[in-house]
């Protein structure tokens, strides 16, 4: 079933309750690493594929934040990889995701390995399976994650796509129409508050 994320955005973000349901869906032997891969997409805005390319050697942490370093781009000829991705430490989940990474045992291991090849990553298909199953897709967690940026640390649209390394402003109509128009609408109300 094709799913359109311009029309899933219009929901905007769901709120850290909605995502906590979605990861207590998640049960079985499999449960942590399916937890962990369902945040790993959220946390980093990213596409399926670049996110089971990541080693614990992408993972570095200081004081405030986690840092994704050197997440390959799956549609970007011209730069291969994104900035750093900072993740404060303070955000709600991190402790547990932060957990899952640790049990990585090596720094050039994946972090979501194939149970059938040691040195390759789950499918694509494998792990689209394992986000499907709980009635949400990898695209709508990338649209949640925009959506959140807009309304958890009040970046402005205009700044979403600087922050997310879209090349053009589509991308935040894309993936995060509805608090685009509600931090618009906000800013306007401020004006007549006194």
């Amino acid at each position: 079933m094709r799913r359109s994320v311009m029309k899933d955005s219009e929901k905007g973000f769901l709120g850290w309750k909605w995502i906590e349901d979605q990861l207590n869906k998640f049960y079985g032997e499999k449960r942590l690493r399916n937890r962990a891969l369902f945040l790993t997409i959220f946390k980093t805005g990213g596409r399926i594929t670049e996110v089971l390319s990541l080693k614990r050697s992408n993972f570095t942490q200081d004081q405030d934040y986690i840092i994704v370093k050197d997440m390959m781009k799956e549609k970007d000829k011209d730069t291969q990889t994104y900035q750093p991705i900072k993740i404060p430490k303070a955000e709600p989940l991190n402790k547990e995701w932060i957990k899952y990474i640790n049990t990585i045992k090596y720094i050039d291991d994946y972090l979501f390995p194939s149970s059938k090849k040691n040195d390759k990553p789950l499918s694509r298909i494998r792990a689209y399976q394992i986000i499907t199953k709980i009635g949400t897709y990898p695209h709508f967690l990338r649209s949640q994650r925009s959506s959140m940026e807009i309304r958890y640390y009040k970046i402005h649209p205009s700044l979403i796509q600087d922050l997310r390394q879209w090349k053009t402003p589509d991308m935040v109509k894309y993936y995060a129409s509805a608090e685009s128009r509600r931090t618009a609408q906000e800013q306007m109300l401020e004006k007549f508050k006194n």
